[in-house]
């Protein structure tokens, strides 16, 4: 019993995690959206957060693919029901276990419709 609660203490010491403000962005549109296009109005549009993780062993062999900035907005995109980020702030997160640790990229913005 004690060699567990010796493990679980080291265990809740090795585990760590954090998050990082990296950028902030005006706009974030996906392909297809012109360069002259108008903006509607934000006020009312709620915040939308996307994400793109991924997995590694070991902090060496990765499990999963890397997470890009263009999967997080496609995520909060497509959660979001439109084509353009506005305000968009994007962190990067991680959490480290003992054997294995994730990272990520989150976006989050007001997502509207604009025509492409």
């Amino acid at each position: 019993m004690r060699k567990a609660l010796v493990l679980v203490c080291v265990a809740v010491v090795c585990a760590g995690c954090g998050t990082t403000r990296e950028a902030q962005f005006g706009l974030i549109g996906s392909t297809g959206v012109g360069r002259n296009i108008q903006v509607p109005s934000v006020a009312n549009v709620p915040v939308t957060a996307g994400e793109s993780k991924g997995w590694t062993l070991l902090f060496l062999v990765p499990l999963s693919s890397r997470p890009t900035l263009q999967k997080a907005a496609d995520d909060a995109m497509k959660k979001g029901g439109g084509n353009l980020i506005v305000d968009a702030e994007v962190e990067s997160f991680f959490m480290d276990l003992i054997l294995a640790s994730q990272v990520g990229l989150r976006v989050k913005g007001k997502v509207v419709n604009v025509p492409k």
